[in-house]
């Protein structure tokens, strides 16, 4: 896990947020409205002044999420982060919008246990310090619990917009993807509502990995219910009179060990997962895919 850290730590591509130095790379970028996004800082000096039609025209900021990196274990309790996200017509919310997710706690390893630690802290008190409101008024990536002797501390992940109005240059391909996506029949009011809207949208997969090769989402829950992972993210918040939502959107997940193979209480078959086309190496990263020991 040593050299994984490690390799996270001087990646370009990311930043990873158990660096107590994380801040001092970031800042919160708002476009002029009350969604915010954290960006890495824009530096005006990265680009070149250009004149169009003889008006000088200066460089226009990044507003590009920062990505943002973790390791943690993908806890068993309340985790979402499936084909239907678990979804029933008594939750709040249409099946369209879903956002299937999961909670990220402290990894086994000590170190990368201790990275996790800290950016918990660091990011309560960067939150408490951004926000105009109370701790009550703050809702989203993290649960304040109260502090005893053993406190579980947690982040929520969330994928957004699993769905995404289809539109007229839609591919055959991704027209089928999305016909055959895994709502099981079984979760009647979630299949009811995939079977009306899917003609009409198209899916926008989880993009979670285990040794380079896509999960599918019909292994979701195998593959990724209590097991360590790499957490690549965008932070973001939105303002309002009388509260401050903040959310981790999910970018990628890169499985580093599996749950153990009695995790579910019965035999592990794991089949060979489709090739991924997206695969981490792409973006300088290439880690993953250990089975954990037991026993």
């Amino acid at each position: 896990m040593d050299s994984i850290r490690e390799e996270l730590l001087k990646n370009p591509n990311f930043i990873y947020v158990g660096n107590p130095d994380m801040w001092d790379r970031l800042e919160w970028s708002s476009q002029g409205t009350s969604l915010e996004h954290l960006c890495t800082k824009y530096d005006a000096s990265d680009e070149s002044h250009s004149k169009v039609r003889g008006k000088a025209k200066g460089p226009s900021p990044k507003h590009v999420p920062a990505q943002l990196c973790i390791i943690t274990t993908l806890s068993p309790s309340l985790f979402f982060l499936t084909a239907d996200a678990s979804w029933d017509s008594g939750k709040l919310g249409e099946f369209v919008d879903i956002r299937p997710s999961a909670i990220g706690v402290a990894p086994e390893d000590a170190q990368c246990a201790e990275d996790f630690e800290n950016f918990y802290a660091s990011l309560r008190e960067h939150i408490q310090t951004k926000s105009a409101h109370a701790l009550p008024q703050i809702k989203g990536v993290m649960k304040f619990t109260n502090e005893g002797d053993n406190p579980l501390h947690s982040l929520k992940f969330q994928h957004s917009n699993l769905f995404v109005p289809r539109g007229n240059t839609a591919s055959e391909a991704d027209i089928d993807f999305m016909e055959h996506w895994p709502v099981p029949k079984s979760h009647t009011d979630a299949r009811n509502a995939f079977d009306e809207m899917k003609d009409r949208y198209l899916v926008n997969p989880i993009l979670a990995y285990m040794n380079d090769s896509l999960i599918p989402p019909e292994k979701y829950k195998a593959e990724l219910k209590g097991a360590t992972v790499v957490m690549v993210f965008t932070l973001h918040r939105l303002s309002k009179s009388n509260q401050d939502t903040f959310w981790a959107s999910i970018s990628n997940i890169d499985v580093l060990e599996s749950p153990p193979d009695d995790f579910f209480n019965v035999p592990s078959k794991r089949p060979a997962p489709q090739t991924n086309p997206f695969h981490l190496k792409k973006k300088g990263l290439s880690i993953g895919g250990k089975k954990s020991k037991t026993g």
